[in-house]
């Protein structure tokens, strides 16, 4: 038919039609064959997908959270190093210092005289209610010095620290203080009656305190063979005084004392007796200086 030798005539649109469909028919399937072979299997499936009519849903994946490497580890092993939790801040505490202030019997003391001094000398005072509580204004941690007063009680000196909210309430207990009393002996080189000298009265203890009252006086002895050298000297002993007004206890303080003097003295003092010392109602012991002077005249 397309031979110009068999035959010359031109081939009409018909045929020129039919047959360009044939082709068609015939390559279309040998397309569509290898491009489905061609593809990915996500773009077929997508293909197959749309030519059914179906509209395929995204895929959502979880985020992912990149672990930190360590970079020293080798290349197939990947170590997470968790990260330390951040430490809180600490917060300067600062609040009022308060306390109670007790005798030795648990009674409360009122009228203490209580000051407080920080490492750059500033000082706060308070004095103690009848319920025996003081109060000093805010202050903040750190170390301070807390002296504590009252008359006839011994004076309370006391390094702390402020650190712990406990450390802002404070229980100080006071101890009796200690009665003074001085006594000279006095006598002449030659013989002569001994002169009469008053003796000093106990130290006042206010307070809760009454003040043990001597009842039993002795007075010392000067050692002959002292008089006759012309020695003098002084004496000086502490004593204590037991619930029932009794001395218990005697001791020289200094050891440069001649113990001819000493033995004097001492055998004086264990003789005298007082009146209880009474705290709160309460008989106690307390504590007693004396100063014995041997003079010549």
């Amino acid at each position: 038919m397309l031979n110009p030798q068999l035959n010359r005539r031109v081939p009409s649109r018909s045929t020129i039609a039919t047959l360009c469909i044939a082709l068609v028919l015939v390559a279309l399937p040998v397309a569509v064959l290898r491009a489905r072979h061609a593809a990915p299997p996500a773009l077929s499936a997508l293909t197959d997908d749309v030519r059914d009519g179906v509209s395929p849903q995204a895929e959502v994946k979880p985020k992912q959270v990149k672990p930190v490497v360590n970079s020293d580890a080798p290349p197939h092993i990947v170590r997470v190093t968790p990260r330390a939790p951040a430490a809180p801040r600490r917060r300067s505490a600062s609040a009022p210092l308060t306390g109670t202030i007790y005798d030795v019997s648990g009674g409360v003391l009122p009228g203490v005289q209580v000051t407080l001094v920080d490492a750059n000398e500033n000082t706060w005072t308070a004095t103690s209610n009848a319920s025996g509580r003081f109060e000093l204004p805010s202050v903040s941690e750190g170390r301070y010095v807390l002296a504590v007063t009252l008359a006839g009680f011994r004076a309370l000196r006391q390094d702390f620290e402020l650190r712990n909210a406990r450390d802002w309430d404070r229980a100080i207990t006071l101890q009796v203080g200690e009665l003074q009393e001085t006594i000279t002996v006095r006598d002449s080189r030659m013989s002569a009656p001994e002169p009469s000298v008053p003796l000093n009265q106990p130290v006042r203890i206010g307070g809760n305190v009454r003040a043990p009252r001597k009842v039993v006086d002795v007075r010392p002895i000067y050692p002959a063979a002292m008089r006759e050298a012309g020695l003098t000297g002084d004496v000086p002993i502490e004593a204590i005084i037991g619930r029932d007004g009794t001395v218990s206890s005697v001791r020289v303080l200094s050891a440069q004392v001649h113990p001819d003097f000493a033995i004097a003295a001492v055998d004086a003092v264990r003789q005298w007796r007082f009146s209880p010392t009474l705290l709160n109602g309460v008989p106690v012991e307390v504590v007693i200086k004396v100063s014995v002077r041997f003079d010549l005249d």
